[in-house]
């Protein structure tokens, strides 16, 4: 059972707003087994809005409308459905209760604000009374039409507790949808179709999908089947198929991260992971530190951007800066012994390279990195040579350097 999604707002059309509303409506109903398949965003505009709607209920057995229903002058939504629908606006006593038993004297609302938020198309059946910016559902002829404030914390609510158990009750899904994303580094796209071209897929039930998400690649399977077993047992068998395709390459799955996985990976060994890090200024540590919990496996990053910073918090040798430069494997390998001498930790990360525009030599171009990996153990150092603008040599430099720790982490024994 399919339907579709309308976002209204100039705000939305103009850039200035992430349309985040649409992306997770889309989400929820794909995982609680309703297709969409329209997502259409357009302005405060009532002829533009009537037009959509119109050609919505043609089409679609549900639609969810997000946006317009606020106090202001450019929330028309209500307006625009009874012009679409042919249905008188009438005051909502419930919703006019609540706003005179809520309203203060710090935020008073005009007549004209309460009028906009208390006339409601004739037919409509409140969501949530006690909401200020209450969401309605309203039929019209074969078609269920969901409107919702746009606020996305609003949204949410609505959605999870008002929406989807209206759906099910209403027009039940016949389907079960199973997905499964794949996050994909070191692998160019054509590269990973070329792998996933070898699975023998009933393409009626399974569709693969590409989408690139610098640095990484994200392959999305999914399967629509009915509430059986047999879909599920289908599913597990082609994704224990696509992991053995892409092996290594899979950095993470689904709403895992890299630097979520490496924590997961470091916390299970109870180790702890230090950094040091030049060209790229801090970005490993900014990711790693996006991880809620992180401070229980991630020790410290030093940011030695200097050269004075690299000998004096890292204890690099000025002779070997001297005579070898601060891009150098060498130059890299004193920059995690410091990190070995100075910390308690047991993994260790450094970089160090030329992020460009300039500063680069023929025998060292812009775009030449050094990347370490030590454990308390061993430090190997690698040499990679990234093209692209300063931001994508730093951002390929710092996946790169994690995604080498991850695979060490992987590995059954400790390198």
């Amino acid at each position: 059972m399919h339907g579709e999604i309308i976002a209204i707002g100039d705000e939305i059309i103009s850039g200035k707003v992430l349309n985040t509303n649409s992306n997770f409506s889309a989400r929820s109903l794909f995982h609680a087994g309703y297709e969409i398949k329209r997502i259409t965003s357009i302005g405060d505009d009532l002829e533009d809005i009537k037009e959509v709607l119109t050609a919505s209920i043609k089409r679609s057995k549900f639609v969810i409308v997000t946006g317009g229903l606020g106090p202001t002058p450019d929330d028309i939504t209500n307006e625009a459905v009874a012009r679409a629908f042919g249905l008188k606006l009438i005051e909502n006593k419930l919703i006019r209760d609540m706003l005179e038993s809520s309203c203060t004297s710090t935020y008073p609302l005009t007549e004209y604000q309460k009028r906009k938020l208390t006339h409601l198309p004739e037919g409509a059946e409140i969501l949530n009374p006690n909401s200020r910016a209450s969401g309605y559902m309203l039929r019209f002829n074969d078609t269920l039409l969901f409107f919702l404030p746009g606020m996305p914390n609003e949204l949410e609510e609505h959605l999870r507790d008002q929406v989807l158990p209206r759906l099910r009750a209403l027009i039940p899904s016949s389907f079960v949808f199973l997905q499964k994303t794949f996050k994909v580094f070191g692998l160019k796209e054509p590269e990973v179709n070329a792998r996933l071209d070898r699975l023998k897929l009933d393409k009626k039930r399974v569709l693969v999908g590409y989408y690139p998400n610098f640095p990484e690649v994200f392959v999305t399977i999914t399967l629509k089947g009915s509430h059986d077993q047999e879909a599920k047992e289908c599913f597990e068998n082609v994704i224990f198929t696509v992991r053995e395709i892409l092996k290594d390459y899979v950095i993470a799955e689904d709403e895992e991260t890299l630097e979520q996985r490496i924590g997961t990976l470091l916390l299970k060994r109870g180790k702890v992971l230090a950094l040091a890090e030049s060209c790229t200024g801090g970005l490993i540590a900014s990711r790693i530190t996006t991880v809620p919990g992180s401070s229980n496996w991630f020790d410290r990053g030093v940011v030695t951007y200097s050269n004075q910073a690299k000998m004096e918090l890292l204890g690099v040798k000025n002779e070997t800066l001297s005579r070898f430069g601060a891009v150098s494997p060498e130059t890299c390998r004193e920059m995690v012994e410091g990190l070995k001498q100075k910390t308690n930790a047991h993994y260790f990360i450094s970089v160090t390279g030329i992020a460009g525009p300039s500063g680069g030599s023929p025998q060292k171009p812009v775009g030449t990195v050094y990347i370490g990996l030590g454990s308390r153990k061993n430090v190997n150092i690698r040499r990679f040579q990234f093209k692209g603008t300063r931001t994508v040599i730093q951002e390929l430099t710092a996946e790169t350097a994690l995604d080498l720790l991850r695979r060490e982490l992987e590995k059954s024994v400790e390198f």
